[in-house]
């Protein structure tokens, strides 16, 4: 009786260690990207926005369209940080703000080459490894440049009105407009 009880402890603790880390059972890895939005002077971008896109198929026209998975506004010190990024998913990164040019750029995570291959069955990881995967998961996007955007007027035109009816304290004067 005392080995069947052992045998199945060690059943079920082997099918806790082979579930994922997140305990959901089909559920991808996350990561995290950040960074800080600075200007052609390296001065931060406060409250510009960023979003993080999604690649998708359109399952009606069959064409690529991009879907909103994140966004958010800078801080103060430019910076800004998102969680949670599906991991095998074709990201881009947008930012924009007032005065500056729309930048997009590819989001993506690598993960680092296994040496030796992927460990046997019964074959502990190589704990290097696993901090290089674990640091790959968290990826510092560094400064981010935005070129800013002038546009050059023409010219400045004020018109200006009297106003018909003008009220003072003792008194009222009407104005009429020559045709």
């Amino acid at each position: 009786m005392n080995k069947i009880l052992t045998i199945m402890l060690v059943l079920l603790s082997i099918s806790g260690f082979a579930q994922m880390p997140s305990g959901g059972a089909g559920k991808m890895p996350e990561w995290k990207a950040y960074g800080k939005i600075v200007d052609e002077q390296g001065k931060p971008v406060e409250f510009a926005s960023v979003v993080v896109l999604k690649s998708v198929v359109d399952k009606d026209t069959k064409k690529e369209k991009d879907v909103l998975v994140k966004a958010m506004q800078t801080e103060l010190n430019g910076d800004f940080s998102f969680s949670g990024l599906p991991m095998m998913a074709k990201l881009k990164l947008k930012i924009s703000s007032v005065g500056y040019k729309t930048l997009e750029m590819p989001l993506a995570v690598s993960m680092p080459k296994m040496e030796g291959g992927a460990p046997k069955p019964g074959q502990q990881p190589d704990p290097a490894m696993m901090a290089k995967m674990m640091a790959a998961m968290d990826k510092d996007l560094g400064n981010i440049k935005l070129a800013s955007e002038s546009t050059l007027l023409d010219g400045v035109t004020v018109n200006g009105s009297k106003p018909l009816l003008e009220m003072d304290i003792d008194k009222k004067a009407l104005t009429f407009l020559k045709t």
